[in-house]
């Protein structure tokens, strides 16, 4: 289906008009569900290119809103009991299925995961132990695994960083984290030891790390973008 889209030229107001609904409804925490949030997770793994990366902006400023659990109840009144994690974890969910511009949302979506954890509360289903959006930042952090590395390696002397990383390359999702850690062991040395193996010139920085480029056939003429509350629009590229 998604060849299928891609070969095709949709007109533009076909598009404006069929995603409008969704995207003006993310733009207001109180109305965020998981049908709607399931539903534009198969929108991207589709449609990604079509989108604007400035959608990850308005996710981020939904996801602040789990650091002010008082704000966040006003702001919803639909939710059952004990849902709140979950839509944040759908959240989450979505980063690794935005276009590859969103990878310069690695530290601030990394920082404010862990934030969300430690403002789990302790003795319910879901803790900072076993937190809901541990997977979710996963997939995220796998899609842009050299960067994530150089990310995590260059912070292993802070612990907040160091545990989240040891718990996502331990998991059965890690697995590309792992296999990009294996390609480097000099890179680990010298980040682990820096007084005894410096940094090697050729070893890049985490923003200096070249991106992964989208292939001509991913290319779209359509981006969509989503700006607060307002209505909506879509451009041509």
């Amino acid at each position: 289906l998604r060849q299928v889209i891609n070969q095709q030229r949709m007109p533009k107001e076909l598009l404006q008009s069929s995603l409008r609904p969704i995207l003006v409804n993310l733009a207001h925490t109180k109305n965020l569900n998981m049908p709607l949030l399931q539903g534009l997770a198969r929108l991207l793994e589709l449609l990604s290119n079509w989108f604007n990366v400035t959608l990850g902006v308005k996710l981020l400023e939904h996801l602040k809103k789990w650091l002010e659990p008082e704000k966040l109840a006003q702001s919803q009144k639909s939710w059952k009991a004990g849902e709140e994690p979950k839509i944040a974890a759908a959240i989450i969910e979505l980063f690794h299925l935005l276009p590859l511009a969103a990878s310069k949302f690695l530290d601030e979506l990394v920082t404010l995961t862990i934030d969300l954890e430690a403002a789990l509360p302790p003795g319910q289903v879901y803790s900072e132990i076993n937190s809901p959006y541990r997977l979710p930042l996963t997939k995220f952090l796998n899609r842009y695994a050299t960067l994530a590395v150089d990310y995590f390696l260059s912070r292993l002397s802070e612990p907040k960083y160091f545990q989240r990383f040891m718990y996502v390359i331990r998991s059965d999702a890690g697995q590309p984290l792992r296999e990009e850690l294996a390609k480097s062991p000099h890179k680990i040395l010298s980040y682990a030891f820096p007084e005894i193996l410096p940094k090697s010139d050729a070893i890049p920085s985490a923003t200096a790390t070249t991106l992964p480029t989208a292939s001509p056939g991913d290319e779209n003429p359509v981006s969509v973008k989503l700006e607060s509350s307002k209505t909506p629009s879509t451009k041509s590229n």
